[in-house]
């Protein structure tokens, strides 16, 4: 279906397609499409093709891993504890 929304696309590769998706990647999948708030991007879609899981995110100008090294923008004591703790978080997931 064409919206003319741009989005972004992440290709899984070597998904093995006969095998179905595993419940772990389902209950990721059910979740993302669950979240809807302003700081988390969007899940749209996922699908199979060609052995491929996509993932149908909306579109984002940059990341949150940009903004960090970007050197012209001056980051409080507060962001960098805020960015130390979820970088901890990410580990635990």
């Amino acid at each position: 279906m064409k919206t003319g929304q741009i989005v972004a696309i992440k290709k899984l590769q070597h998904w093995k397609q006969k095998e179905g998706v595993n419940f772990t990647a389902f209950r990721e999948i059910k979740l993302l499409k669950e979240l809807k708030d302003p700081n988390i991007i969007e899940l749209i879609d996922c699908f199979l093709l060609k052995g491929n899981l996509h993932f149908v995110f909306e579109f984002m100008e940059t990341d949150l891993e940009a903004v960090i090294r970007d050197r012209n923008i001056v980051l409080s004591p507060t962001n960098i504890k805020s960015y130390m703790t979820l970088k901890g978080l990410a580990v635990c997931h």
